[in-house]
Parts: C-alpha cells; sequence; structure tokens
C-alpha cells in the first residue's frame, strides 16, 4: 500500500475528516456556486461529484485522490442534509413550515449526530494510528455510504416535488421497502419520525375536535370554499364547528347540519399509507362528534357525556401506537374504531336521550306522514273553503295558519308539546309545477335526489317546518326533512283527491234524491266517481298502511338495541328509502301517469259540484266534459296498472306490498279486464 508523507498525510487526513463533516475549504473546496440562501432551499442534484480534493495537489498519488474524492462525496451529502434540516427548522420556528417535513428534518438531524459521532471516532482513530492505511476509510465509513447517498436522493426528491403531509409519508414507507437492513433500519426510524407529526394531528382532532393544519396538509378539510359559497357557517381558526344553537329559522337549523355535514370532508389524495378511507371517516367522525359533545355543556343540562377518563384512555390508546417503532396498521385501526365505538355511543345517548329524538320522529310520522288522521280531517274541513282558490301570493301562509291552528282545537293535538314546533309554510311556485313542465332532472325539491311529487294546481305547495332541537340537526339534516315534505305534499294530495271525490259524491246523491227520473243518467257519474275513489282509496290504504306504518313498525324495533349514531343514521335512512322508493316518489314514470289521473279527479269534482248550483236541465250540456273526463281515465289508469305490473317492479324487492295492491285493484278482475281490452283496442289500431 502506497503511504505519503507522515506531515503531510496527516494535515491531509484532518482536511478529509472536516470535508466529510461538510466544511470544504482550500484542500477540498465545492465544485459548484454557493447558493444564495435568500432564494431558499435549494438542494444540489445528489449525483453531482460536488466535493474533490484540490488539483493543484500534485504530490498526492492518483490512485489516493480518486478514494479520498469517493470518500468526501459523503461530506457534499451531509452538507445538503443539514441544509435542509436547518431550513426545515427555521420554516418551523417562523410558523411557515410543514410539520411532516420539520418532523423529517428532525429524523436526518439525529442520523447526521450519529454521523458526526462517526467522525470523531475516525478522527481519533487517525490520530491514534497516523500510519493507518488510507484505503481502511471506506471501510470505517461503510454504513454511511450506503444511508447518505440514499437519503439525500429522497430528501432531494421531497425538496423538489415539495413532498407534504401525505405524499410525504408515501414516499417514505416506499423507501423502507428496502432490502437493505442497514438503510432498512434508518428509514424505520425515519418514518417514526414522519408519523410522530401524524399522531399530533390526530390527537388534536379525535381528543379535542381540533384541526391543527396550518400548512392544509392533513388529509381532513375544512370546506371553506362551500362556506362562501353557500353562506353556510365555517369551522373557526381551530377548526371547530360553530356550536350557535339553532334557532326557528330554518336557514339557521340547515347551517347547523351543513356544518356537521359539510364543514370537514377526507381529502383521499391526502390519504397516509397506513390510513384507510373506511379508517378516514372513523377519525373525521369522531372529531366532528367531539366537538358537539363538547359543545352540549352549554346547551344541555347535566353531567358530560364525554368525561375527562375517556380522553385520557383515547390518548393513552393514541400514545401507545406512537410509541412503536413500527406503526401497525390493523392496530391503528382497532384503536380508531374503539375510540369511534365509544364516542359514537355517547353522541347517541346526547341525541336518543337528552334531545329526545324519539319525540320527533313520532311527530314526524303524526303530522308529515299523517299519522293523525284526526287532525287532517279537521284541517281539510276548516280549509276547504280557503283550497277552493288559489292561494294569494303575498298572505298565503298566514291565510292557512289561521285553519291549522282551528284543526288543532278541534283535534286536541295543541296539547302535543311538539305541535308548536310545526308551521305550515308555501313554497316556490316553481315547486308546484306539472311534472312535464319540470327539468327532467328534478321534481319538486329536485335537488333532492330527484324526487317526484305529483302537482295538481298552486297548493300542491303547501309545505311544513319543523323546529328541531339541538343537535338533532345532525340527523334530521334538511336533506332528511325535505324527503318528509315530499311524502307530506304527496300524501296530503291524495287527502285533498279522496276528500273531493266524496264532495263529488255527495253531491250526485243530493241531485238523486231531488228528481228520481234524473237517476240513469247519472249513473255513468256514479260508477266513474267510484272507479276514481276505488283507486284513490286503495293507493292511500298502499301508502298508509303496507309502507308507512310497517316501516315504521320496522325502524322501531330497528332503533331499540341501537348504541350508535352512526348505525341509528343508517336505519333511519334505510326507512327513510324504503317509503320514497314504495311510494314510486323516485319513479319518474309512474309520477308522471298518476298526475293526470288526479288531476281528472279534481276535473271531475269540480264539474259535478258545479253542475249541482245549476238547473236539472243543464245536465246535457255538460256531458261532453264528463265523457271526455271518461275516456281519458281509463286510458290513464290502464297505462299505470300496465306499468306497476311491469316484472321490473314486481320482480324486485324496492315494493314488497306492491301485489297486495295491485290484488285490491283488481278485487274481481275487472281492472284486468279493462286494461287487456285497452292493449287489445290498441293493437287493432296500430
Amino acid at each position: 500500500m502506497v503511504q505519503m508523507h507522515n506531515q503531510g498525510s496527516s494535515c491531509l487526513l484532518q482536511e478529509l475528516v472536516l470535508a466529510l463533516a461538510g466544511h470544504t475549504g482550500d484542500v477540498f473546496a465545492r465544485k459548484s456556486a454557493q447558493p444564495d440562501e435568500a432564494s431558499g432551499c435549494e438542494l444540489v442534484e445528489p449525483w453531482t461529484r460536488d466535493v474533490q480534493i484540490a488539483d493543484d495537489l500534485s504530490w498526492v498519488a492518483p490512485a489516493e485522490r480518486e478514494l479520498m474524492n469517493e470518500v468526501a462525496k459523503l461530506g457534499f451529502h451531509c452538507r445538503e442534509l443539514q441544509k435542509f434540516c436547518t431550513w426545515e427548522t427555521r420554516a418551523c420556528m417562523q410558523s411557515t413550515g410543514s410539520p411532516y417535513r420539520s418532523a423529517y428534518a428532525q429524523g436526518l438531524s439525529e442520523l447526521l449526530s450519529v454521523y458526526r459521532v462517526a467522525l470523531l471516532q475516525l478522527q481519533q482513530h487517525l490520530l491514534q494510528e497516523p500510519e493507518a492505511p488510507l484505503a481502511g476509510l471506506p471501510f470505517l465509513l461503510s454504513e454511511f455510504r450506503v444511508l447518505l447517498p440514499a437519503l439525500h436522493q429522497m430528501t432531494y426528491k421531497i425538496q423538489v416535488q415539495n413532498l407534504r403531509g401525505g405524499h410525504l409519508l408515501h414516499l417514505v414507507a416506499m423507501q423502507v421497502q428496502t432490502g437493505n437492513p442497514t438503510l432498512h433500519s434508518c428509514l424505520l426510524r425515519l418514518q417514526w419520525h414522519c408519523h410522530n407529526a401524524l399522531f399530533k394531528q390526530l390527537t388534536s382532532w379525535m381528543l379535542h375536535g381540533l384541526l391543527v393544519d396550518p400548512q392544509q396538509e392533513s388529509f381532513i378539510q375544512k370546506q371553506e370554499q362551500q362556506t362562501e359559497a353557500t353562506g353556510n357557517p365555517a369551522p373557526d381558526a381551530d377548526g371547530r364547528l360553530s356550536s350557535a344553537h339553532p334557532s326557528s329559522n330554518p336557514s339557521s337549523q340547515q347551517n347547523a347540519a351543513q356544518g356537521w355535514h359539510h364543514g370537514f370532508q377526507v381529502r383521499i389524495a391526502a390519504l397516509p399509507p397506513l390510513i384507510s378511507l373506511k379508517t378516514a371517516e372513523s377519525i373525521l367522525f369522531n372529531g366532528k362528534a367531539v366537538q358537539v359533545l363538547q359543545a352540549s355543556k352549554a346547551h344541555l343540562p347535566g353531567n358530560p357525556l364525554l368525561t375527562q377518563a375517556d380522553l385520557t384512555a383515547f390518548g393513552r390508546a393514541l400514545q401507545a401506537l406512537q410509541a412503536s417503532s413500527q406503526l401497525n396498521r390493523t392496530h391503528l385501526e382497532h384503536t380508531v374504531e374503539d375510540i369511534r365505538t365509544t364516542v359514537a355511543s355517547r353522541l347517541w345517548q346526547l341525541i336518543s336521550e337528552q334531545a329526545n329524538l324519539v319525540a320527533y320522529l313520532g311527530a314526524l310520522k303524526d303530522y308529515f306522514l299523517l299519522g293523525r288522521g284526526d287532525f287532517l280531517q279537521a284541517f281539510l274541513m276548516e280549509s276547504s273553503g280557503l283550497m277552493a282558490l288559489p292561494p294569494r301570493p303575498s298572505t298565503a301562509e298566514e291565510d292557512v295558519a289561521l285553519p291549522f291552528q282551528q284543526a288543532a282545537l278541534m283535534s286536541g293535538v295543541d296539547q302535543d308539546p311538539l305541535f308548536v314546533n310545526i308551521t305550515p309554510s308555501i313554497l316556490p311556485p316553481e315547486e308546484a309545477l306539472p311534472l312535464m313542465e319540470r327539468n327532467s332532472n328534478q321534481g319538486p325539491n329536485g335537488r333532492r335526489r330527484g324526487l317526484h311529487v305529483p302537482a295538481v294546481d298552486q297548493w300542491a305547495r303547501l309545505n311544513l317546518q319543523l323546529d328541531i332541537r339541538w343537535p338533532l340537526h345532525l340527523l334530521l339534516t334538511p336533506e332528511v326533512l325535505g324527503r318528509y315534505q315530499a311524502m307530506f305534499r304527496y300524501l296530503l294530495l291524495l287527502k285533498r283527491t279522496a276528500a273531493a271525490l266524496d264532495t263529488a259524491w255527495s253531491a250526485l246523491r243530493r241531485r238523486t234524491s231531488v228528481s228520481s227520473a234524473r237517476q240513469p243518467a247519472l249513473v255513468p257519474l256514479n260508477h266513474l266517481r267510484h272507479h276514481m275513489a276505488h283507486f284513490i282509496s286503495n293507493l292511500l290504504v298502499y301508502i298508509q298502511t303496507d309502507v308507512i306504518e310497517a316501516q315504521s313498525v320496522l325502524l322501531s324495533e330497528r332503533m331499540k338495541g341501537v348504541n350508535d349514531f352512526l348505525e341509528a343514521e343508517r336505519i333511519h335512512w334505510s326507512f327513510l328509502d324504503a317509503l320514497i322508493t314504495q311510494s314510486f316518489l323516485d319513479v319518474r314514470q309512474i309520477a308522471q301517469l298518476l298526475e293526470p289521473v288526479l288531476c281528472l279527479c279534481h276535473r271531475f269534482s269540480s264539474l259535478v259540484q258545479g253542475q249541482d248550483a245549476v238547473i236539472q236541465d243543464d245536465l246535457p250540456r255538460m256531458s261532453p266534459q264528463l265523457v271526455s273526463i271518461a275516456s281519458e281515465w281509463k286510458l290513464r289508469i290502464n297505462m299505470l296498472y300496465t306499468l306497476l305490473q311491469s316484472n321490473k317492479l314486481q320482480g324486485s324487492q324496492r315494493a314488497p306490498s306492491l301485489r297486495q295492491f295491485l290484488l285490491r285493484l283488481n278485487f274481481n278482475g275487472f281492472q284486468e279486464r279493462e286494461t287487456a281490452h285497452h292493449v287489445q283496442r290498441a293493437q287493432q289500431t296500430s
């Protein structure tokens, strides 16, 4: 082995040690220009040969020069890594840096500290053994010759691509999958530091409901843009939802619900590698639920549902995961699910017991689903004169409020403590347009998943509003209440139609009693009214008994064993979906056929009642209109019956009681014969 002169060799080796620590000079010099620190952290490409021994040291043998240049690369990598650490530490102190990059820099600093200790040991070794061969240096630094270049490449990629948050974690997780044991161990430690930043955010969110994310790196994101666009309340600077108590103003209730359901969302692109979408949604729910439970202290009396002991247990579980040298995905999911189960149970206790959810569900059934038939009957009687005329645009709500209150007094529902929370309202005029005039993608409140409620006049805009107690807006959202309102308008229209046909029957009976000679001429009218009433009454029985009552019993049974808010939410949504689908409000073709059928019923009733006010000799003058109604009725009802008999409807589980409804319609085979005759005539015509 070639040996250098003792004095020159000693000085050169000391310069080499300084160069390995990242301090260049005249002996080991940088080849690239010094970057301006004000321009930011600009790392030199890791494959650049930036530190080399000076060319004017001609007495150094070429083989030794090549060897020292190769070893000096470690100083270049060390300097670039230290530059990154210094920059990120400074940015963190100025509150402008990324928590994840800062944690990554802490891991690098820890490694560089180990590297500097190794350099001190190397320096001591060279001083104690000045005659040691130069060829032994690569062996003494063999571990760092693997670590520093790999870390420099990864750090350079982070800097160039500006990786943060979940993207940075994905890169580290991918690099951990190396076959080199030394590099694998180092990267695991680096990953642990990065996970510390993740756990700080998880702890803040899941335990305190605070979203600490100054650089927008978390996979949980505040919906600030949507808030500005819709006017809904935004989370505050800490990411908390507004805890203001919803007032009787419906917009306040809607804003509160929007804050819960749309104030935060999961950013799929920012998900860390060990957190699935399902786990992320559980984490999102935990933080929002903690916010509500903490806000409950100000709204509802009693002991707090989420105690300090619960929070301490949650914190210890997360700390145990954080302390692990290698984060286990299964353990993380189990811990998150355990916390979610506890929080969901407390939230359900808040809503079901302290906020009295059962009473509100009962009110929705009684008034929106017309469970209180006595109240509805009284209301129809009191408002019959009012609804005979179109609603006045300026005073419609005030006009309908009076018979609404009178009906409450007559039926006794004014004693119901929740009745004061229910008020009638009038929807905008476009909500009562006929289905054929509406946008093909929307029904009444078409933004609510395309519900198609038939409308025969402007009183189809009559609606109900429910003032709900905090925090029931979490479950009874505007979309949920919109479905109840759609069912109310649909059922009210059917009840009004049935009442109109009853009034027509009374008019026909009075006419028969006045003149027995007119009885043969009134037989077709009585038959037509009977067919109309038969269809409407059976449709009401189907919806109110086979659908609403059956689903209400099922809802009550399922809710008894629930101890989880999310499970209760799923059950309630299933209940609403069953009401909508089995009532066919989501099938536009059925609504388009049903709407003219109901219009024909109202036209028939109006003609019969109008005829009752004139002399009997005028009856033949009305015959062409009644004949036209009878002809169109047969056509429409046969088409509707054919559609309801389709295999698509009867063969699926969407309407399990549909066969019973059709059986009642066709109890004596009349409707089936009429439909078959209609089909035969259509074929002959074509």
